[in-house]
């Protein structure tokens, strides 16, 4: 049973804007529409108590310095205002299970560690083989590193036989630590208490600092029997990790059914223009390809006898035939840095042809997707 502390957090959003509070398990949080909560706070003068903190989730800067002015004018301090303007996308859910996957991956002759493709694309219980798969949604190589390290140091790899890496071809181009998804991935850095690039602008900096500020409240409404280790960032939601099932021919069909409903909308995200894929980050690159030489030296130093694999996962086919220059110029950079190991074997399955119906998105697999491409792995090893 959790114990509720004093400590009382609000949370006011933009009118309109959808809450979670339904899939939240956190207790003694309340959420106002800004205009409700700035006239209550103006009828009441005792509404606000100095052990209270107010959590104002907006994407507009206008609104957001409005409420905070508002709220100074009413005798609210500085200190106990948080900004979150990512509220909704505030996922820490799978802090449970990167703990999870870090503890259990002794017990494996093959490990995968990935980001979402690996994580959407494969189904672990229809691989051959003793299998475990750590796939974390926009990890980068920075924390991939974390990952091998950790597992190394704490956890030992004895029993395992080859550690595959799933990698895109844009992932010496990718940096967490300065993109807009660490809104919704701060778990991972949190995990390690490492947050690499977050804090060297003054904007990242004071995300952090309330990141930080919200996660001790977290753990001060959420300590179960004392014990801080069990209320890591208590912002959990209640989804559960849910094997999929493609035994029965009914499940086939739906979700055939669903992938081509939602091929109308994977070509409107085909056709975006991503960063990621489009802009050279050079210093990025140097630093992941820096990072990435270091950590496969670390793991062959360890285990010299360790089988190395890459995998990069297929991406949906009008993603390709619409980001032709992008991927050819990503390719290139990948395969340039990728092998700088002899015993690091690719298996480069980008443009495995899979229709538009077997993904979501423009990259990431859908049941069907992932029960086709599982088999196609199977073979491979």
């Amino acid at each position: 049973m959790c114990r509720r502390i004093s400590v009382r957090l609000i949370v006011v959003t933009e009118k309109g804007k959808r809450d979670n509070q339904k899939r939240l398990s956190v207790v003694g949080y309340e959420r106002f529409d800004y205009k409700d909560f700035l006239c209550m706070i103006s009828e009441k003068e005792d509404f606000i108590s100095d052990d209270d903190y107010i959590l104002l989730a907006f994407r507009e800067k206008a609104l957001l310095f409005f409420c905070e002015e508002s709220l100074l004018k009413a005798g609210v301090l500085r200190k106990q205002i948080i900004y979150i303007s990512e509220w909704d996308g505030i996922r820490v859910d799978e802090m449970k299970v990167v703990e999870t996957y870090l503890y259990n991956a002794c017990h494996y002759d093959r490990i995968l560690i990935g980001m979402s493709h690996l994580k959407d694309g494969i189904r672990i219980n229809q691989m051959r083989g003793n299998n475990h798969k750590i796939g974390i949604p926009s990890i980068d190589i920075y924390y991939i590193s974390k990952i091998v390290q950790l597992i190394v140091n704490k956890h030992r790899l004895d029993g395992c036989r080859r550690v595959v890496f799933e990698l895109p071809y844009y992932i010496f181009n990718w940096d967490l630590s300065r993109s807009k998804k660490m809104a919704e991935r701060f778990h991972i850095a949190y995990y390690f208490g490492e947050y690499h690039h977050l804090g060297e602008s003054d904007g990242g900096q004071m995300w952090l600092r309330h990141m930080l500020l919200l996660n001790s409240i977290m753990k001060r409404q959420m300590i179960q029997n004392g014990d801080l280790e069990k209320a890591h960032f208590s912002l959990m939601t209640d989804r559960q990790i849910r094997q999929n099932k493609m035994n029965k021919g009914e499940n086939v069909f739906k979700c055939l059914s669903t992938g081509i409903k939602s091929v109308p909308i994977q070509r409107k995200l085909c056709k975006k223009e991503y960063k990621v894929w489009s802009k050279m980050y050079l210093d990025t690159i140097a630093e992941n390809r820096t990072e990435w030489n270091q950590m496969i030296r670390f793991l062959t130093k360890a285990y010299p006898d360790i089988e190395i694999s890459v995998v990069v996962f297929p991406h949906n086919p009008y993603f390709i035939k619409c980001h032709t220059d992008e991927i050819r110029k990503m390719r290139s950079v990948f395969y340039k840095y990728v092998k700088c190991n002899e015993k690091i074997k690719v298996y480069d399955l980008f443009n495995y042809h899979l229709p538009c119906w077997c993904f979501k998105d423009e990259c990431h697999l859908n049941e069907l997707g992932a029960y086709i491409f599982t088999n196609v792995l199977n073979k491979k090893f």
